[in-house]
């Protein structure tokens, strides 16, 4: 994600330590400076669970503003060029990447993975 300014490595380590934020303890499991340029930065997320806006709320609470966010991946699975609002159907590979067992038996609905 974009951000409206280059982080120091002490907020960094705060947004993994973890931010009280409505009563929720928001924390990241790795936050990493991909790159800076002038003005602004681009960081990666991980998180183990994502909640409602936690990355918005946690940058906010850091006095950092989110210029654009992008989802790279959903668990083990990497979206790669799977566009917005685009969706594909989950072979037994993709369902294992997201941790869901493999279908069994006649059900002609697999889940799909899509990106918002």
């Amino acid at each position: 994600m974009q951000v409206d300014a280059i982080p120091a490595s002490s907020v960094l380590a705060r947004l993994q330590a973890g931010i009280e934020s409505d009563g929720e303890c928001l924390r990241a499991r790795s936050v990493e400076l991909l790159r800076a340029g002038g003005r602004n930065a681009w960081l990666q997320f991980v998180l183990d669970e994502g909640r409602n806006r936690q990355i918005r709320r946690m940058l906010a609470a850091v006095d950092l503003a989110v210029l654009r966010l992008v989802r790279t991946a959903i668990g083990g699975l990497q979206l790669g060029t799977l566009g917005k609002g685009q969706w594909q159907d989950l072979d037994a590979s993709g369902l294992a990447a997201v941790g869901l067992p493999e279908a069994s038996g006649g059900s002609p609905r697999r889940p799909l993975v899509a990106r918002a």
